[in-house]
């Protein structure tokens, strides 16, 4: 097709372990990623302590680590939704995972990182793994600055949960929004830049979650769909992936009094261009 991606020829379908071969994962609409030493062997992310605050249900597990990205579910967005020497552009690329696993897999790789800490950091990782394959800027990935239009093979990111974790305190960052619908009005300024720069027949893959705020329940991958269906991407797929987590067990009372539960899955919006 022209201009748009290239399949890989894809094996029989009653070959399931050649199709996980193949792409990481038996493409299924929920996913739960595993433990893959080759990524524990050279992604270290112990977590961003400093300048950060916990949200309120963190409390009682001091040291737990904030959001780290897992690497499997990195390598599966990459393998099955890019293709080798593709530019995979990542407007909110935090801490390092998805640069390493990108340039490992053969992508080029540009992240955005408002926080000049954070950024120098991730680069140094990415540099360690293979040197000048990925690029970091310490901009705000709102804007994508520096990116011409249809430039991007694919845009793989995970936005800050609004207030969910609080990172360092600076002009343009989304943990400073106070309010949600302020919050979603950044998102919707990232996403206009994102179907800017995103070239056609291309693919977003936005990994979200659902929160509670107070009295509130932020729906927030319905917001997401919302917000990119209105800039002109595809809702494409849907993939919920399972996760473990240690506030389901502490949370238990509380959530059975008021009739909810325990979050244990985010989300994996995938659009096209």
């Amino acid at each position: 097709m022209t201009n748009g991606f290239k399949y890989q020829k894809v094996l029989p379908l009653d070959e399931n372990s050649k199709i996980i071969d193949q792409f990481g994962w038996l493409p299924v609409s929920v996913f739960r990623p595993e433990k893959r030493p080759q990524w524990e062997n050279i992604i270290w992310d112990s977590g961003d302590h400093a300048g950060t605050k916990r949200s309120k249900d963190a409390k009682y597990l001091p040291g737990l680590r904030y959001s780290r990205f897992h690497p499997h579910l990195a390598e599966v967005v990459l393998r099955y939704w890019s293709q080798p020497n593709e530019l995979v552009i990542d407007p909110f690329a935090g801490r390092s995972t998805r640069a390493i696993v990108a340039i490992f897999l053969g992508r080029k790789y540009i992240g955005y990182e408002i926080v000049p800490e954070t950024a120098k950091r991730t680069q140094q990782n990415a540099d360690a793994v293979i040197l000048g394959k990925a690029e970091i800027r310490c901009l705000d990935g709102r804007y994508l600055e520096g990116l011409a239009d249809e430039s991007a093979d694919l845009v793989f990111t995970c936005p800050p949960y609004h207030r969910l974790e609080r990172y360092n305190s600076m002009p343009g960052q989304l943990s400073d929004i106070k309010e949600y619908p302020s919050f979603l009005d950044a998102i919707q300024e990232a996403a206009q830049n994102i179907a800017r720069v995103l070239r056609k027949q291309r693919f977003l893959c936005w990994v979200c979650a659902d929160w509670r705020e107070g009295g509130d329940f932020r729906l927030f991958h319905k917001d997401s769909l919302d917000i990119f269906e209105r800039v002109g991407l595809i809702p494409w797929d849907i993939v919920i992936i399972k996760n473990d987590s240690p506030f389901a067990a502490l949370q238990a009372g509380k959530v059975a009094a008021k009739r909810y539960t325990s979050k244990i899955h985010e989300y994996l919006l995938v659009f096209r261009r």
